[in-house]
């Protein structure tokens, strides 16, 4: 029962006994009526964003932060599976008889910090030999619960903490940016409005995790800068 209650942990990036109730219970209830998915893919939602943003003469800075398994050559304990194509009503039309699959499994940064000094994409033979050793591992994974797509997979790409330190700019590769242990809702300086007059915080580190997480990071960010001239886009996303 208790596997059952926590299985979605994976979406949080914490084993269930580190994680804070309150996002399980805020991720749990996400998924209760079903998730979406933005037609076209979650490119759509930067492409249609950041023209807006640029267009107001702001400027977006990225928040950092400071990162579990001893034996990177030890069975992977978990993986993630999903497949984000299917949420899409319009993939099908875009791309017939394709599919995308995504899996999420740990990797703690001590794993690759070897590599951490080198520039993306020229890491050397043996990063790309750690990186293909786990995309078969991977792989396997998928295979042992979906065998019927074994000899059909046409691309695969991994990521490691370090992609995700060099695109998203966390310092440890963190996928989830900040722990949702209990801690870090006690940090007060996580709000909106900072000491430094004119610079506001926003994005998923603000509220939760996520897409859903990252809205509602933006819509606090604007109700701090605009007030009550915000209410009526905080009405447009809670009432449609």
């Amino acid at each position: 029962m208790i596997a059952y209650l926590t299985g979605q942990w994976g979406d949080n990036g914490m084993m269930p006994a580190e994680s804070s109730f309150l996002i399980h219970a805020l991720i749990a209830k996400h998924y209760l009526h079903g998730g979406y998915y933005p037609i076209g893919g979650a490119s759509r939602m930067a492409e249609t964003i950041i023209p807006q943003i640029q267009k107001r003469v702001a400027k977006c800075l990225l928040m950092r932060r400071k990162s579990f398994l001893a034996d990177a050559s030890s069975d992977i304990p978990m993986v993630y599976i999903s497949f984000p194509s299917a949420k899409d009503p319009d993939f099908n039309a875009r791309y017939p008889d394709r599919s995308t699959i995504e899996i999420v499994a740990p990797c703690p940064w001590e794993w690759v910090e070897k590599w951490a000094d080198k520039p993306w994409g020229k890491r050397g033979d043996d990063y790309d030999a750690l990186k293909e050793d786990f995309s078969q591992r991977l792989l396997e994974k998928l295979y042992q619960k979906m065998p019927h797509l074994r000899g059909k997979i046409d691309y695969y790409e991994l990521a490691t903490p370090l992609s995700t330190e060099f695109f998203c700019w966390y310092q440890k590769g963190e996928i989830y940016g900040l722990d949702h242990d209990p801690k870090r809702f006690e940090q007060t300086w996580l709000r909106p409005k900072t000491d430094i007059d004119g610079l506001y915080l926003t994005g998923q580190d603000i509220m939760t995790c996520g897409v859903v997480g990252a809205m509602i990071g933006g819509l606090m960010t604007a109700v701090s800068v605009g007030g009550l001239k915000a209410l009526p886009l905080a009405k447009k996303i809670f009432a449609g």
